[in-house]
C-alpha cells in the first residue's frame, strides 16, 4: 500500500500495556533481542543473571524475547544452551503509505478490477465455493470492525485496541473475505472465517517478536491460510524458523514481495523466505507495478488501484496500492481453492495455482508463475459435475411446498422449487454433498446425497418438511415501581413482523412459531425492556416485564460492565477509550447497550467488536482544570434498557508533551478517523 494515514491520537493509543513490552534496540543502555536456546530453563536463568528480563517466550521454535544490556549481548550469546542471539528488529506495513486515492463510491463494477482479474472476469467459480469453512490470519495492523467484515475472535500482540489505526489490515481483509451485499464481487473468497491478529500498532509498526506471538497464535489454533502484512529489511533467524513452523503445521503463508522496486529491488522478508509465497503487484495494463520489488516471486496479482474496505466510521471503501494488496489476492486465492478441497496439501495448492497462472509475457523475477486465475484453479480441483433433482413437500399433508429453497451446503449452487414443489440443480460437483432445504414455516431440513460420476443425474425423491409449530405465549407489563398492569404498551418480537397490545390490566397473549426469541416491551414514558424467550412448548408461556420510568433510571455498581483503556494520560490528550459489556448473570447481548457515558458524557462513538463494545471518549473538558500528575477517580456509566451500570475507575495525567491531537474542542470525531484519508 502507498499512502499516508495520519492518525490524531496515535500515541494515546499506544498507552494500554503490550504483552511484548520493549525498549527500542537503538537504545544506548539496553537491546531487545530473541534468543534461540536448547533448554528454556537455563537460558531464562542466563537473561535475569546478565541483568536482563525476558519479555515474551515462543516455545513452538524455542525462543524467547528478552531485553538485556547491550554489553551483555556477547557473553549471553557463548551461553552453551543458546543457539544465537538476534536483535529483535523493528516490523512495519509493507512501505511507507505514501500516495491517497481517497474515499470511491462502488457504483462502478470496474472499482473491483482487481477481484475480477482473479476470478477471471466472472463469478460462476462461487457456484461451487465461496471460502466457506476456511480460517485466514490477517496478520497486520488490525482489522477495522467493517459492516463488510465477519470477523472471528483473534489475537492482539501489540494490545492497541479493538481497530485499526493504521489502514492496511482492514483493506487486505476486506480483498480476502469481504462480505458486503453494496457490490459484485465483494473479494475473493466471501464465506472464509477472517481472523484479525494485530501485530502492528497504529503506526504500522511493531516488532519482530509480535511477529512471532501472531504466528505461534496462528499455529496453535489450526489456521490454514496466513497473510503477513508487515516487512523487515533483512533477515531473521527466528522468523524464518517460525514460518517453517507454521508451514509444517500444515498453514500456506502468504506476504507481499515489496514495495521498494524502484530502490534495490530484491524481494523483502518473510516473502523472502522459502516456507512464505511471495507475490508482486501488477496494474491494471497486466504489467508490473514500477515500485514492486522482484527477484524470487512466486506469483503475480493485481496491486495498483485497489478497492477495498476503508478503516472508517462510515463503513465506507477506498482505493489503495501496494504488494500487501497482491497478496491479499493470492491469500484469497488460497482461500477459496481450499474450500474446493479440504484435503489439499500446500504444495498442492501451490501447485495447482501456479499451472492455472496466466502468462503475461513478463520476466520470471517479475511474474513468477503468472497471474493468478484461482476460477481455473478451482475447476480443475472441483472437476466433473452433475445434476441434482427432488421434491420438497409438506410432511403433515404430502402437497408440494412451492418456492421453497435448496442449496448445497459450502457452496452457491442453489435453486427454488416450483409450484409443484420439484427442483433441478445443476452443475452439482461429483462426490459427497448436503442439501439445505428451508421455507417459511417450516423446520429447516439436511439430506445428504452422492453424485458418483461425471454427467450423473440423481434423484433424492421427496424431502419432508415438518411444519414449524407455532405456540401462545402470553404476559403482562407493570409499572415497577406502582406494580399495576401499563394499558397499550406494545411487546414486538425481534426479526419478525409478530406484536401484541396489552390489555387495561397489563396483560397481553401472541402467537409466535417455535423456537427462541427477543420480546421487546415498550410504552410511553418508560423505557424499553427486552428479554429472550423460548418458545418450544404448547403449555402457555407467561413473559413478565416490569418497565421503570425514563426520569429515574435503575442504578447498578457492576465493575465487570466495563473498565478503560487508558489508566495514564497525557494532559493534551483528546481521546480515550473504554471496553463495555452486557453485565455479567444477565441476559443482554452486546447490541443492547444503547449508551456508554464517561462522567455524565456518551461516547463519542460506540463499535462493537465480538462479545464486547469499544467506546470512545472526548476527555478535552474533563483534563482542562487538572494538573500534572494528578490522579482523579471517574465514573463510567454503561446504559442497557432501563439500567445504568457504573463502574468505577481511574485516570493518572502526565506532563503534557507534544501535541497529538487537534487545537479545537470540535474536531471531526474521535479515533481512528479523525481527519481525511
Amino acid at each position: 500500500m502507498r499512502r499516508t494515514i495520519a492518525a490524531a491520537t496515535v500515541l494515546l493509543l499506544l498507552l494500554s500495556a503490550s504483552s511484548v513490552v520493549m525498549a527500542d534496540s537503538d537504545s544506548d543502555e539496553e537491546d531487545q533481542v530473541l534468543v534461540h536456546y536448547q533448554n528454556a530453563l537455563q537460558a531464562r536463568r542466563a537473561v535475569r543473571n546478565l541483568g536482563g528480563t525476558v519479555e515474551d517466550e515462543f516455545p513452538f521454535i524455542s525462543v524467547l524475547a528478552a531485553s538485556i544490556p547491550v554489553e551483555s549481548r556477547g557473553d549471553l550469546q557463548d551461553r552453551p544452551h543458546v543457539n544465537f542471539v538476534e536483535t529483535d528488529h523493528k516490523i512495519s506495513a509493507q512501505t511507507e503509505i505514501t500516495d491517497a486515492h481517497g474515499h470511491v463510491d462502488l457504483d462502478d463494477p470496474g472499482e473491483l478490477w482487481g477481484i475480477l482479474r482473479v476470478l477471471g472476469g466472472e463469478t460462476d467459480v462461487w457456484k461451487y465455493v465461496m471460502g466457506e469453512g476456511v480460517s485466514v490470519a490477517i496478520l497486520d495492523t488490525g482489522v477495522y470492525g467493517h459492516a463488510d467484515l465477519s470477523l472471528q475472535d483473534g489475537f492482539d500482540a501489540v494490545n492497541n485496541g479493538d481497530t485499526d489505526e493504521y489502514g492496511q489490515g482492514t483493506a487486505v481483509a476486506g480483498v480476502i473475505a469481504g462480505d458486503g451485499d453494496e457490490f459484485d464481487p465483494p473479494s475473493i473468497a466471501p464465506l472464509a472465517d477472517l481472523y484479525d491478529v494485530r501485530v502492528m500498532d497504529a503506526d504500522g509498526e511493531g516488532r519482530l517478536a509480535h511477529a512471532l506471538a501472531g504466528l505461534e497464535w496462528a499455529v496453535r489454533e489450526n489456521v490454514r491460510v496466513i497473510h503477513m502484512g508487515f516487512e523487515l529489511t533483512g533477515e531473521s533467524e527466528a522468523l524464518e524458523l517460525a514460518c517453517e513452523a507454521a508451514y509444517d503445521a500444515g498453514a500456506f503463508l502468504v506476504a507481499g514481495a515489496g514495495d521498494r522496486g524502484e530502490n534495490d529491488g530484491d524481494v523483502i522478508y518473510p516473502a523472502g523466505l522459502d516456507w512464505v509465497t511471495a507475490v508482486s503487484a501488477s496494474d491494471e495494463d497486466n504489467d508490473i507495478a514500477e515500485w514492486s520489488c522482484t527477484g524470487q516471486v512466486d506469483w503475480i496479482a493485481p496491486g495498483v488501484g485497489i478497492t477495498s474496505t476503508a478503516a472508517d466510521d462510515d463503513d465506507g471503501y477506498w482505493t489503495l496500492d501496494g504488494t500487501a494488496l497482491a497478496s491479499a489476492h493470492a491469500a484469497g486465492a488460497v482461500a477459496l481453492l481450499c474450500s474446493a478441497d479440504f484435503d489439499l496439501s500446500n504444495k498442492d495448492l501451490w501447485d495447482v495455482l501456479a499451472e492455472k497462472a496466466e502468462d503475461l509475457g513478463l520476466k520470471d523475477k517479475e511474474q513468477g508463475a503468472g497471474l493468478i486465475r484461482v476460477n481455473e484453479a478451482v475447476y480443475e480441483v472441483v472437476g466433473e459435475t452433475g445434476t441434482v433433482e427432488g421434491r420438497v413437500s409438506c410432511d403433515e399433508d404430502d402437497e408440494p411446498i412451492e418456492d421453497a429453497g435448496v442449496r448445497v451446503a459450502g457452496t452457491g449452487i442453489s435453486g427454488t422449487t416450483d409450484d409443484e414443489g420439484e427442483f433441478l440443480l445443476e452443475e452439482v460437483p461429483v462426490g459427497e454433498g448436503t442439501l439445505v432445504v428451508t421455507a417459511e414455516g417450516y423446520r429447516e431440513k439436511e439430506v445428504a446425497f452422492e453424485l458418483e460420476e461425471e454427467d450423473e443425474e440423481i434423484d433424492v425423491g421427496d424431502i419432508y418438511l415438518d411444519l414449524r409449530p407455532e405456540y401462545d405465549i402470553g404476559g403482562y407489563v407493570y409499572d415497577r415501581e406502582s406494580e399495576d398492569g401499563i394499558e397499550g404498551a406494545t411487546i414486538r418480537v425481534r426479526g419478525t413482523d409478530i406484536d401484541a397490545e396489552t390489555e387495561e390490566d397489563g396483560y397481553f397473549e401472541m402467537t409466535v412459531p417455535e423456537g427462541t426469541w427477543d420480546l421487546r416491551a415498550s410504552a410511553d414514558g418508560y423505557e424499553s425492556k427486552t428479554r429472550e424467550v423460548e418458545v418450544k412448548e404448547e403449555d402457555l408461556a407467561i413473559v413478565e416485564f416490569e418497565l421503570r420510568d425514563k426520569d429515574e433510571p435503575e442504578e447498578v455498581e457492576s465493575e465487570a460492565a466495563g473498565r478503560l483503556l487508558q489508566r495514564h494520560v497525557n494532559l493534551r490528550a483528546r481521546w480515550v477509550q473504554a471496553h463495555v459489556y452486557p453485565p455479567r448473570g444477565s441476559d443482554y447481548r452486546v447490541g443492547d447497550i444503547s449508551d456508554v457515558k464517561l462522567e455524565g458524557v456518551s461516547a463519542s462513538r460506540l463499535q462493537p467488536t465480538g462479545h464486547r463494545m469499544l467506546a470512545f471518549f472526548d476527555v478535552v473538558d474533563l483534563l482542562d482544570e487538572l494538573e500534572e500528575g494528578e490522579e482523579i477517580e471517574v465514573t463510567l456509566t454503561v446504559v442497557v434498557d432501563d439500567t445504568h451500570y457504573i463502574v468505577d475507575d481511574t485516570v493518572r495525567v502526565s506532563a503534557p508533551g507534544p501535541h497529538f491531537g487537534p487545537d479545537d474542542d470540535d474536531g471531526p470525531g474521535p479515533p481512528p478517523h479523525a481527519g481525511g484519508r
